[in-house]
């Protein structure tokens, strides 16, 4: 783990005013709690120079909720990387949001985050109403067939998604078989 911690967060928070030209953000790998998640929140909502941010393994599913609220407003980053965070079917919601809202999403990366079926249907409906979504991760979480389904069909009606990941989430060997075949024309990785 680093460690920059809240402390750092606002700080580099506070840095990302005065640099308006940073595309790349990175923090993966830190402690950040609620305060340093604000911080990040409240600049998120008004920057408008990110294109990928990477909070891989930053926070748990407390602390999703502002950045999910920030991502909403934010119409500038394209990557989203918010691996192995455990938000579960929580965070899976609010992520579920920024779909229906953020119209310039590329690329969201939700795998290790212990979501579940319920969950992953409310992302379907978020993937459905997305048009600009080419990439969907969510390798590693708990997802059945319910939830696989209706991430399938999402991405079937919604011609601009060509890659889901689905590898080693609930599902037997039936199960991903009959996934890959609901859609043979894009990347289904089971």
């Amino acid at each position: 783990w680093s460690s920059i911690g809240d402390k750092g967060v606002i700080a580099l928070s506070e840095s990302l005013k005065d640099h308006p030209n940073i595309q790349n953000l990175d923090l993966s790998v830190n402690r950040i709690g609620s305060t340093g998640a604000d911080a990040l929140a409240k600049v998120l909502k008004k920057n408008r120079s990110l294109i990928a941010l990477s909070l891989e393994c930053c926070f748990k599913d407390y602390n999703i909720h502002g950045i999910a609220q920030a991502l909403t407003a934010n119409m500038t980053i394209e990557i989203l990387d918010l691996r192995d965070n455990k938000i579960g079917n929580h965070g899976a919601l609010e992520m579920a949001q920024v779909l229906m809202f953020n119209r310039v999403l590329r690329e969201l990366n939700l795998a290790k985050n212990l979501i579940l079926d319920d969950g992953a249907v409310k992302l379907a409906e978020g993937v459905h109403s997305h048009d600009r979504l080419k990439t969907l991760n969510l390798q590693d979480n708990r997802i059945g067939i319910v939830g696989a389904s209706a991430l399938t069909k999402a991405t079937q009606e919604n011609r601009n998604v060509d890659n889901l990941n689905l590898k080693y989430n609930y599902l037997d060997e039936k199960e991903r078989e009959e996934i890959s075949n609901q859609d043979s024309r894009k990347a289904v990785s089971q």
